[in-house]
Parts: C-alpha cells; structure tokens; sequence
C-alpha cells in the first residue's frame, strides 16, 4: 500500500492506494483474473459515524484496515484490467505497482469522475455518501 495527501471540502486527509486482484474461477467461475487499483482514506480520516459503519461490519474490535474500508465500499476504482493467464496477471500487477505515485499524483481526477449510473463521483464514495 502507498499513502498519499489530499484535500476535499472537509480537510487535508491521507489515502491508501493498493492493486487488488480477484481470480475470477473462485468468485464466479469466470476464467481469469480482475486486476483492480482502488484507493480509500486510511482509518483515521473517516468520520466518525462512517468510522463506526465499517468497524460494525467487521464484526469485532480488531483493528481496521484500508481493506476493511475498501470491502465496505468506501473507495474508488482508479483503474481495472481483465487478463486471462496468471503470467498476464503478474506482469498487470508489476506494471500497476510501479504506475502508483501516477495514481496518487492524478488522484483527483479520478476522485472527480462519476462511479456509478447516477453520478456519484469518487468524492462520493470517499466519503461513504453513497451508503
């Protein structure tokens, strides 16, 4: 995980950005992989009713983590690739990773983009007004 600055209409905050990957034969019996880059706000920049959402989803005190926000839906989808083969998936995956201080550089244009059919934007999700 890289972390990386930025600012919205509350403040400055800190957000993590990770290369994800779902071997879609196990998800869905899909053949080949989904390599995803998807960034969230670390724990400590939640608000603290949206802090609350994703620790009760955990469903104990362990400690959050970035994946826990990302798997609450709290995050933004930068960049999606479908490959076939594992050797593609690894080369995507070395590619993705040198390619992130883009991501986080660039980081509000993708925040700006709408997500979703209704318009939601990055902003949006970042910030859990979209659940």
């Amino acid at each position: 995980m890289n972390v990386y600055k930025a600012e919205d209409i509350i403040g400055e905050f800190e957000f993590g950005i990770v290369v994800n990957v779902v071997d879609l034969k196990e998800a869905c019996g899909e053949e080949g992989y989904l390599v995803s880059v998807t960034a969230a706000k670390l724990p400590e920049y939640l608000s603290p009713e949206l802090r609350s959402k994703v620790q009760n989803s955990i469903g104990d005190e362990s400690e959050m983590t970035l994946e826990d926000i990302i798997g609450y839906g709290c995050s933004v989808d930068m960049d999606s690739y479908h490959v076939i083969t594992e050797e593609e998936k690894d080369k995507k995956v070395e590619e993705l990773e040198s390619k992130l201080d883009m991501y986080g550089g660039l980081c509000g244009f993708f925040f700006d983009k709408p997500q979703n059919r209704i318009g939601k934007t990055g902003w949006d999700f970042l910030n859990g007004n979209v659940i």
